[in-house]
């Protein structure tokens, strides 16, 4: 099957939608873990139905999916195996074979980034009226709309460098 099936305000997810979830989480920079994974499904899942309905994003609720049906979406993905993150009780990471781990440790208190980049946003963040300031919960959230945002001084960072920015 091709494809998410979303019926009565829920949605199956398919071995295709977990791939392509996974492969776009390691594109990002982003550990493939279950509740990443399963965010990305949801954003899929999100822009499609709001094509189907012409509709901008943000008008579509998305529908449940069901994580135990996501686990088992991700473990049929060939060339994949489903590990334990032992840190994070009942969470799953994804790791394709034949692909490097090289994602972001968003938790890391390293900063590496410039100094430039850290003046250039505090300037911007400074400028901005009450409304615009608002920024949405969640280090993830958070990072999607800076990126949204298309900023000069965040130009050429990954999603996964952006949630690490966030979380420093």
């Amino acid at each position: 099957r091709r494809g998410l099936v979303a019926t009565a305000g829920a949605a199956t997810p398919s071995v295709e939608d977990a791939a392509a979830a996974v492969e776009s989480l390691y594109a990002d920079g982003l550990e493939p873990c279950g509740r990443l994974i399963l965010q990305r499904v949801r954003e899929r899942l999100v822009a499609a139905l709001a094509r189907r309905a012409g509709q901008p994003r943000g008008e579509v609720q998305a529908p449940f999916v069901d994580a135990s049906t996501l686990r088992g979406a991700c473990r049929a993905i060939p060339a994949a195996e489903v590990q334990p993150v032992h840190d994070r009780q009942g969470e799953y990471r994804v790791l394709l074979e034949g692909r490097s781990a090289s994602w972001v440790d968003v938790n890391s208190p390293c900063d590496r980034y410039c100094a430039g980049m850290w003046k250039a946003a505090a300037e911007y963040f400074s400028g901005l009226h009450c409304q615009e300031r608002r920024l949405p919960n969640g280090r993830y959230a958070c990072a999607v709309e800076l990126v949204r945002r298309n900023l000069p001084f965040f130009e050429g960072r990954s999603l996964g460098e952006m949630c690490h920015i966030v979380q420093l």
